[in-house]
This record gives C-alpha cells, sequence and structure tokens, in this order.
C-alpha cells in the first residue's frame, strides 16, 4: 500500500510540473537590439508604485501597452522621436516605445 502511495504522488507530481508557469530565460542575443538598464534610483527601483511605462506610439497621449523591467531591449542603433526610444516589450510579440 505505501509503495502504491509513493508511486501515486511522484506520477501527480510530473503530471502538475508543466502546469506551473516557468520564470522568462535569457536564451540568446535579440538581432537588432541592445539591452540597457533604467536609470532609476535604488528608491525609485524598490518602490512598487514606481511604473515606467510602454506606449503604443512615441507621444504621452498614445495609449499604455505595458510596463517596463529594469532591463529594457533597446532597438541598436537608437533612434529617439519626441524623446522615445523603440524598444522590445513581449506582449504577443509586439513592438512598443519606451521614454
Amino acid at each position: 500500500m505505501r509503495t502504491l502511495l509513493i508511486v501515486s504522488v511522484w506520477v501527480l507530481a510530473l503530471l502538475v510540473r508543466p502546469a506551473i508557469a516557468e520564470s522568462p530565460r535569457i536564451v540568446g542575443p535579440l538581432p537588432g537590439y541592445r539591452c540597457m538598464m533604467l536609470n532609476l534610483s535604488a528608491e525609485q527601483s524598490m518602490d512598487p508604485d514606481v511604473h515606467v511605462p510602454f506606449f503604443t506610439a512615441p507621444m504621452d497621449s498614445s495609449p499604455v501597452a505595458g510596463y517596463a523591467s529594469l532591463e529594457v531591449a533597446v532597438r541598436d542603433p537608437i533612434k529617439q522621436v519626441s524623446g522615445f526610444v523603440e524598444a522590445r516589450l513581449e506582449v504577443a510579440g509586439q513592438i512598443r516605445t519606451c521614454r
């Protein structure tokens, strides 16, 4: 009976594992982009209320597509438009802009 219980737990563990989301990981360079760190103070980077928005177009009035992490993939060479630079935000693989 004990062996059956151990085998059942092991099989259940194998079945549940794929359902758990994996953390993103770097698998290689992204052609045409380079990694850059946001210029935030130590206090800003630890404050959960500080968000750096990604906009859908290079203007403040455009909708926010998401928020940047501390490291951002920026188009290389950098092309600045109205204070915005093109960066990559992984939202269904779409390219967004970040200021």
